[in-house]
């Protein structure tokens, strides 16, 4: 189980460090790193991350998703919901999440630039995460545990990325 940890970590610095350097600054994540620290430490740091570490488009613009729809995957896994008179897997939410955001911005609904690339790489990540967690037994969400405040929170992280007007 450390593993996971381990690579759900990895997956948000990553993801984190690639928001901050590399996307627009109206990020809310970019909004309060600037508040924490200040606009010049920002911008003098982020000239220096672009200057020296080059990454490709796909990167910058498609793997952020493609980490965040892996995080959020590996950590509801275990969880079910009873909504109505429903068991909803929590383990499909991300898969449903990617092709209503990307559905939407396609139909102009929503914020952004529809790209099967950011699909591709997202459906790709998906399905990487239930391979890691493929015999892990289920179990309903209930008492807000450790990990069921993980998933709530991997949930809320997408709230980071989302741009500011």
């Amino acid at each position: 189980m450390k593993w996971k940890s381990i690579l759900i970590w990895l997956a948000l610095l990553i993801s984190l460090y690639i928001y901050l350097f590399y996307r627009t600054e109206n990020t809310v994540v970019n909004l309060v790193f600037v508040k924490l620290f200040s606009l010049e430490t920002y911008h003098r740091i982020r000239f220096f991350v672009d200057s020296n570490i080059r990454l490709n488009n796909i990167i910058i613009y498609s793997l952020p998703h493609a980490l965040w729809t892996f995080v959020i995957t590996m950590s509801s896994y275990l969880y079910q919901a009873k909504v109505a008179n429903f068991i909803v897997k929590l383990k499909y939410v991300p898969l449903f999440l990617i092709l209503f955001f990307e559905g939407f911005q396609y139909l102009g609904i929503l914020h952004g630039t529809f790209d099967w690339n950011d699909v591709i790489l997202s459906v790709l990540f998906w399905g990487i995460a239930i391979a890691f967690n493929y015999k892990i037994e289920k179990r309903f969400i209930g008492s807000l545990d450790k990990g069921e405040l993980f998933c709530l929170m991997s949930y809320c992280i997408v709230f980071l990325a989302h741009v500011q007007k």
